[in-house]
Parts: C-alpha cells; structure tokens; sequence
C-alpha cells in the first residue's frame, strides 16, 4: 500500500550544500547516533559524515570497535564541546568560539567566564584526540584574535586551563599559553599595572585578574 501522506509533505530543498549539512544540526530524524558527554548531554549526529571528517570517527563508528553498533556512544568529553565538534564537522565552525561578556551590576562588561575558556582548551584537546586538525587551529585563533587582542589577563586563565587539563592539551596551545601569559606578565610589571591589581579580590567578577594572582601569589 502507498501511503498518501508522502505526497502532501511539503517539499524539502536546500540552496546549497552547507544548507543541507546544516540540516543535520535542527532535524534529528537525519542523525542515527548520540554522542554522549561526561555530563549526561546527548548530542544527535551523523555516523557517515562524522567518519567522513575524521579517520578517528571512522574507525570507531564503522569499525570494528563496539561503540559501530551502539545507538549512544560515551565520550570522555562535556557536552558542549561533542556540541562543537559536530558543528565543526558540518560548518566549519562552532558557536563556542564566539565570547560572550557578561555585564557588571555597574553595567561594565567582565571578563570572559572562565569556564568559557576552560572548555575552549577541552575543545583543544578534543580536535587533536578526533585528528581535527582545523578545528585546533581555530581554537588558537578564537585565543589569539577574539580574546587577547581585547583581554590580554585572560591569557593566565587560558594557561591555568591548561595546566588542569594536564598532557592531554596539544603541545602547540601549551606553548602558545605560555607565551601568551609570559607576554602579558612582561608587560604589567614593567608598566606599574600589578599595584592596582594587587588591591583587588575580585575573583567572580574578574577571574583572569584572580588567576593572575593565583598563578603569581607574589605579586
């Protein structure tokens, strides 16, 4: 028997093919696995064009490894960054490597949440352990770009992170965080910024400062 309600479905076309992989991100009927992350979030994705992208992902969902057969698959990452990696996979870029500043009772924009920064250098580690090579490259430009050229403090959070996230952080941000916060160190102290910075706690409102403090207890 035919059914009918086919033919009265609206007709679905794209423009363009980064149309139609975006589909893949709003329509789960599309998708036949779930990522799921260390927090419990689950991800729907594509197992072809996650392995189409990454040799990683094509060995583990077309293998013969177990996680080829299994619906959801456990990653040893949070949500939101399995969140960026598909979105990666599809467009070439991630909502997380936009910042977003939060404002002050005051109405001055803080600096950008540390938790934001820690899950950019977990991002990090994700695109080097799933060999998403572009992906890391755009992790060290969102740094480099986006966050230092307008918060250069922010470089000590950026190296704390990566000093709790331990071996797993590519060498490249490793060496690249120590600069930054080597840079960034230089030039407070010869300018006679640390004295005001001294007198602040702001560790809430202003977490790269309370890293500098934390990473340098004697300034």
């Amino acid at each position: 028997m035919v059914d009918k309600s086919i033919n009265q479905r609206q007709p679905v076309c794209c423009k363009n093919r980064n149309e139609m992989l975006e589909r893949f991100l709003t329509d789960d009927s599309l998708n036949d696995v779930v990522l799921k992350g260390t927090d419990g979030v689950e991800v729907p994705a594509n197992r072809f064009l996650l392995a189409a992208r990454s040799d990683v992902f094509k060995g583990m969902l077309l293998g013969k490894f177990q996680e080829s057969s299994l619906p959801v698959v456990d990653l040893s990452f949070s949500g939101s960054v399995l969140k960026a990696v598909v979105e990666f996979v599809l467009t070439d870029s991630a909502q997380i490597l936009k910042f977003n500043k939060r404002k002050a009772p005051d109405g001055e924009e803080n600096d950008v949440p540390t938790h934001q920064i820690e899950s950019l250098v977990s991002l990090a580690v994700a695109a080097s352990y799933f060999n998403l090579g572009g992906l890391g490259v755009l992790v060290l430009e969102c740094f480099e770009k986006s966050l230092l050229a307008k918060q250069p403090c922010a470089s000590f959070a950026i190296l704390h992170a990566c000093r709790m996230a331990g071996n797993a952080v590519p060498e490249a941000l490793q060496l690249k965080a120590k600069d930054w916060s080597g840079n960034c160190f230089g030039f407070l102290n010869s300018g006679g910024i640390l004295t005001p910075i001294k007198e602040r706690n702001q560790q809430q409102a202003c977490p790269s400062t309370y890293l500098l403090k934390k990473l340098n207890p004697n300034i």
